[in-house]
């Protein structure tokens, strides 16, 4: 269906719920990726396909920018401060390594402290992804708090209803929950390696 970028960006709220292929008059690379996404039928295919291009706006826009400026694992507010933590706030993380994270996960990509260097940029904020705007106000609002989780998991949070997915956050939360006391508690002497 051929459509032109005005209507497209007047009409998203409508056009992603009909799953056909857009042909969109413009050469705007944010609009024609939304096209391609909200064409994409399967739905848990379309919300990955979301969620991992949100992720690589979010990479692309901060590559030049040192944001938390780690030295020897520690980010720029512990060594300030002088705390012995690793890998800043994501220290208790599983899905953290000594290579970067091991999941793309748009909470936390955008959720920084004040001590970040944004190298001269404007902080990029959730409503300034245009992609993210093919999801639902839910899937928009489960997706921007939904932090230490894998794009597997966020995604089926998307994909199934409220109810659902909060039982399902309710168990991940009540896991990690577990696992940080017994690595702050129990294993003092072990090293939270990571992120």
């Amino acid at each position: 269906m051929k459509i032109k970028e005005s209507n497209f960006k007047r009409f998203l709220f409508i056009l992603k719920y009909i799953h056909i292929k857009y042909d969109i008059d413009t050469k705007d690379k944010d609009i024609l990726l939304q096209g391609e996404a909200i064409s994409i039928k399967n739905r848990l295919k379309r919300i990955e396909f979301i969620i991992e291009n949100g992720c690589n706006y979010i990479d692309n826009y901060y590559k030049d920018s040192p944001l938390c400026k780690f030295k020897n694992n520690k980010c720029e507010c512990h060594r300030k401060k002088n705390l012995n933590y690793i890998n800043g706030c994501c220290r208790y993380c599983k899905y953290q390594s000594n290579k970067g994270c091991t999941t793309k996960n748009v909470a936390c990509k955008l959720f920084n402290c004040t001590y970040v260097d944004y190298n001269g940029k404007k902080k990029l904020e959730f409503k300034d992804i245009n992609i993210l705007k093919c999801l639902n106000i839910r899937q928009r609002y489960i997706l921007s708090n939904t932090y230490f989780t894998k794009l597997e998991d966020v995604s089926k949070d998307l994909y199934y209803g409220p109810i659902y997915s909060f039982i399902r956050f309710f168990i991940r939360f009540s896991k990690d929950a577990i696992r940080i006391i017994k690595l702050k508690y129990f294993n003092k002497n072990d090293k939270i390696t990571g992120r």
